[in-house]
């Protein structure tokens, strides 16, 4: 959608105001808040302002350019409360004095619409249509008049009567039906079904509402007035400002479903509501109940319904326009900026059943966003909100990103799946997720918590300050992109029935769509989908390509698509009278509109028609090409290669380039001399350019030595798995220049010789060692004590036994249910090897405790905490040589959490299975897995300390296997580089020869320590609450931990010319 020319001046100056607008080495350098990650700010405890001004502080240190408030599991305040605004009000403040930015989040967790339960009520809840053979009794009533009668009255009706069919099936398509309009009808000749409009009933979720009713415009604006509007009337001023953006999460319609096979008699559920119908007749002049069989079942001879593609389309205009456009409306009249994204959007599947096209909704965001999780690779998913954020002009997309991906994620799997998401369009992020607390069940909300919790939090700033300096770069400018898509979802909508007839066709457009998008982006084709629904506001003809929005295409690809509108074969027309090029891929569909038409065969030329083949597509595409990868030493297209590249007004160019490989390990042809996935490569760019290469790392920007041929301008790099690039090429007339032999020399000719490798002789732990507890013997009020059991299994059975119902319902909404009536003791029995050791106890909540150790009452006085602040440590004593009997007592009611403990101190662990024995802390520490040298659960950091013998030299410090987020490495007190990703490199500068002292600082994750550590499935990767409550084969009481440490010893190395290596040899 393009903007209005009232938005396009307040988008204009609000853009000015907040980021920079032509490229400066001093902004490349240093570049500001706008540009930074902001993570979701999850509010998920008792929120004060000392928990606040932390959290800011820890923002700024981590770089992040403001944050996204965000009301999450666990919350206390009252969400939308006059306390909760006023903390709002002061976090705005506190993050404005440090120069960061406010995001707010719409919503009490997820998905948006609901305002917390707030507008949850029965006229307000979710409806759909529901198919089923069985006559609804009950609370169902005989039309939507009565049923809003009882509303009225008080009563909470279940739905009403829509209208009755009697199906006739034959060779299990549809051979006929009749409607009728009264639920009393007898079908002598079929099966008679029946269509009400149903209710959403009550969900827990919802703090014990229903979600809401996002296909009525009145809802979406009651949560506006309840939500929007007091978020606008507390920021006053900085609304807008200070406050530059709203995020709306997940919204979705009720879900359609379809048949498993033609014959089942069982309900289905399609997306609908109470004016659907009275619409629909206004759209297309006629009733949709009148057709409802034909979005069930097939038609015979493999014809397709129109009124089942009318359906899917229409269910998807009525919820773009309602939810989505409702909140940009009102964004606009107020100034501030709407992202966010839909739910399911990375499959077409997902999309028609959830929200029926995602690419209809992004036109409804200022900023079009995304939601990639577990850094799962949805190119898709990408591709339509970048497509959508180009031809709309907008400032880039949004994606929430790193979220599901586990305590022990990495840099390097930060950086990698950053840098994928930039090449495809992605400036603004918005990281999963910052806890305030991890007190309860926070610490298993998809983690990792992206704050103080985290012992490498303090060095995030170094992936930040990379993202900040790409993210300017690639706002620059317009997007280079010749190659327009048509998007293929409402070919898809003609196929949605019965499962078993349906499967083959659907996974067959899947996987060709999946396909295409691969042989496009990693053939180094950049594009944009076009979508058939935009195209009528985006569409304007020229004399000159396919224009669409901001985006002007040169050639435009139909991927099998069945049916086009008949709108879009216009502009195509008018696209090939001005010289345009088309490609159908496959044969041109046989539908207009969903209607049987020879227009699109008559339309398209033989030379237009090609095989849905890679190395087909790729060679008609060789025309459009601006950007090429080729190794030197094979020849080939560089592998699993992205771009994203920007044009500015006076042909300059910024390329971004990425790798995008997530498994390092390589095949034996694919092993470089330094034993690394990594090839030295010609990148080709079309047309004369001076090139210079912008470091993100450092925000330096180096001249790069350049061959031209051809009309091309070539360089060269090694790229290794994970790494990225970024370029600005500057318009330049040819010169005379090396040959490509002797510039592609520099980067080929140099060997790695090994000097030594280094020894540890000592290390530094930066936390107490500890030994996790979370299998007690335990007794609910006084009974017989139970045998040993894990911690978070015994508060099911507690639970259980006592009655207190599970309930994710809010704690804000529980107040008045604070009790602790009951009484569940916890048994630990502590195996020493040594005694005399003072020890402390990491205990979450204590004022609900008393703790008994070695049959003496401790004092409940906590003296610090750890890892978070809801974990506090309590000194126990001294421990004893052999059993230790540690009893906690808890004072236990309906929102109490049964969490591990943690014992602390100066000792070693040693484990063996599910038995750990508390051991003398190891006096050495040799390269190797640190779980099994005295350390299963320390999760904090550890210094290796070395010595080396400088020559004076600059040299290179190598260590390419451990397991840690990230190293750094100093000498002699003076930090010289982080190792993140290949080549795992860092630079030790040369000086005055003699003995210099290495320190290597490893930095530990939280897994080992807080994570599902009896998840014994070893693919398991979607780590939210389930990940710790496993069952049946894929449950194990031994403790399954993840390797940590340096595992081979670092070594020094030179890089020699092979010449130089070779006269050594």
């Amino acid at each position: 959608m393009l903007l209005p020319a009232a938005l396009r001046i307040f988008w204009g100056n609000f853009m000015d105001k907040i980021r920079e607008t032509e490229f400066s080495r001093k902004v490349f350098k240093n570049p500001p808040a706008w540009y930074r990650g902001v993570p979701f700010w999850s509010w998920n405890c008792l929120v004060d302002k000392n928990k606040i001004e932390r959290d800011v502080r820890i923002f700024k240190e981590m770089g992040f350019g403001g944050a996204d408030i965000h009301s999450r599991y666990g919350l206390q305040n009252e969400y939308l409360g006059e306390e909760f605004l006023e903390l709002v009000q002061f976090s705005q403040k506190e993050l404005s004095k440090e120069g960061l930015y406010t995001w707010l989040y719409d919503e009490d967790r997820w998905p948006s619409g609901a305002a917390g339960g707030l507008i949850a009520r029965p006229e307000n809840a979710s409806r759909c249509l529901l198919f089923t053979p069985k006559k609804q009794g009950g609370s169902f009533c005989r039309d939507r008049e009565e049923f809003e009668r009882c509303q009225r009255s008080g009563e909470d009706p279940d739905g009403y009567f829509l209208a009755a069919y009697c199906v006739q099936l034959e060779q299990e398509c549809l051979k006929g039906y009749q409607r009728t309009e009264t639920d009393h009808y007898k079908c002598n000749d079929g099966v008679l079904w029946y269509a009400y409009l149903a209710l959403e009933r009550n969900d827990i979720w919802y703090n014990g509402y229903g979600y809401v009713d996002t296909l009525n415009p009145r809802v979406v604006q009651e949560f506006t007035e309840t939500t929007h509007e007091k978020y606008a009337n507390v920021c006053g001023s900085a609304f807008g400002k200070e406050v530059p953006v709203i995020f709306t999460d997940e919204p979705q319609f009720a879900y359609k479903e379809a048949l498993p096979f033609p014959m089942d008699k069982c309900d289905i559920h399609l997306s609908y509501t109470d004016d659907f119908d009275i619409k629909f007749i206004a759209k297309y002049g006629y009733s949709i109940l009148d057709y409802i069989p034909e979005l069930i079942w097939e038609l015979p001879d493999g014809n397709v319904s129109v009124h089942r593609y009318r359906y899917h389309n229409f269910v998807s205009d009525i919820f773009a326009q309602s939810y989505f456009q409702t909140l940009y409306q009102w964004c606009e009249e107020h100034h501030i900026l709407l992202t966010g994204h839909a739910v399911e959007e990375s499959t077409l599947w997902s999309q028609t059943r959830a929200i029926g096209e995602a690419m209809r909704c992004y036109q409804y965001l200022h900023i079009p966003g995304i939601d990639i999780l577990c850094d799962a690779r949805e190119y898709l998913t990408v591709k339509q909100a970048q497509s959508v954020s180009r031809q709309d002009g907008r400032d880039g997309v949004m994606s929430e990103l790193y979220g599901v991906m586990n305590l022990d994620v990495t840099f390097r799997e930060h950086l990698i799946q950053g840098n994928w998401q930039a090449a495809m369009g992605v400036t603004h992020r918005v990281l999963h997720l910052s806890l305030m607390s991890l007190e309860g069940g926070a610490k298993r909300d998809f983690p990792v918590s992206l704050s103080y919790q985290t012992p490498w939090h303090q060095e995030y700033k170094v992936l930040e300050d990379h993202f900040a300096r790409v993210n300017f770069a690639m706002s620059q400018g317009k997007s280079r992109v010749r190659v327009g898509v048509i998007h293929p979802i409402e070919s898809y909508w003609l196929h949605w029935g019965p499962m078993n007839q349906t499967q083959l066709y659907r996974e067959e457009q899947e996987e060709r769509l999946k396909e295409l998008i691969d042989w496009l982006l990693f053939g180094l084709i950049d594009f944009d989908f076009l979508s058939e629904e935009l195209l009528l506001k985006q569409y304007r003809e020229t004399d000159f390509g396919f224009q669409a929005g901001e985006m002007c295409y040169e050639m435009i690809l139909i991927p099998g698509c069945e049916t086009l509108r008949s709108t879009t074969l216009e502009y195509l027309k008018k696209f090939k009278a001005h010289g345009g090029k088309i490609l159908f891929l496959d044969q041109p569909g046989a539908y207009i509109d969903a209607q049987s038409s020879p227009k699109l065969k008559c339309f398209a030329g033989k030379e237009e028609i090609v095989s849905f083949s890679k190395s087909v597509i790729l060679h008609k595409l060789e025309v459009v090409r601006d950007v090429d990868v080729v190794e030197v030493q094979t020849g080939r297209r560089g592998k699993d290669l992205l771009y994203q590249m920007r044009e500015e007004a006076d042909g300059g160019k910024y390329l971004f380039l990425c790798n995008v490989t997530q498994n390092e390990m390589p095949s034996f042809f694919e092993i470089t001399d330094d034993g690394l996935p990594g090839k030295t490569c010609e990148v080709h760019l079309r047309g004369i350019y001076r090139i210079e290469k912008l470091e993100t790392n450092t925000g330096n920007i180096l001249p790069v030595d350049c061959v031209y041929q051809n009309g091309m301008t070539i360089w060269y790099e090694k790229i290794y798995s994970g790494m990225s690039f970024l370029y600005h090429g500057i318009p330049a007339e040819q010169s005379i220049t090396n040959g490509r032999a002797d510039v592609s020399k520099k980067y080929t000719d140099t060997h790695p010789e090994i000097v030594c490798e280094l020894d540890c002789i000592g290390y530094q732990l930066e936390e107490p060692n500890v030994l996790l507890l979370d299998m007690p013997a335990f007794s609910v009020n006084g009974e017989d004590m139970h045998h040993e059991e894990e911690i978070l299994r015994i508060g099911k059975y507690v639970r259980t036994e006592l009655k207190y119902q599970r309930s994710y319902e809010q704690p804000w909404r529980l107040k008045e249910n604070n009790n602790r009536p009951d009484m569940v003791t916890l048994q630990f029995h502590i195996e020493s090897e040594i005694e005399g050791m003072p020890v402390k106890l990491g205990i979450e909540q204590p004022q609900y405790a008393e703790i008994i150790w070695n049959k003496i009452p401790v004092k409940m006085q906590p003296d610090g905490w750890y890892i978070d602040e809801a974990v506090k440590t309590i000194p126990l004593g001294l421990l004893q040589k052999g059993c230790n009997e540690l009893i906690i007592e808890m004072r236990t009611g309906v929102q109490t959490d049964f969490e591990p403990f943690y014992l602390l101190g100066d000792f070693g662990v040693k484990l063996e299975g599910r038995k750990a024995v508390v051991i003398k802390k190891p006096g050495h520490l040799s390269y190797g897995d640190i779980t099994s040298q005295g350390f299963p659960f320390y999760g904090g950091n550890i210094t290796y300390f070395c010595n080396f013998q400088q020559t004076g030299d600059d040299k290179i410090l190598s260590i390419h296997d451990f397991s840690a987020p990230l190293l750094n490495v100093y000498m002699d007190g003076m930090k010289e580089g982080s190792i993140i990703s290949a080549p795992y490199e860092v630079k030790l500068k040369g000086g005055d020869a003699g003995k210099k002292q290495i320190e290597i600082r490893l930095y530990g994750n939280r897994y080992n320590t807080l994570g599902a550590v009896h998840n014994s499935n070893p693919s398991y990767d979607w780590y939210g609450n389930n990940a710790w409550e496993t069952q049946g084969a894929y449950f194990a009481y031994e403790y399954h931990l993840k390797p940590a440490g340096i595992f081979t010893s670092p070594r020094i190395i030179t890089k020699a010319s092979f010449k130089h290596a070779l006269e050594r040899v």
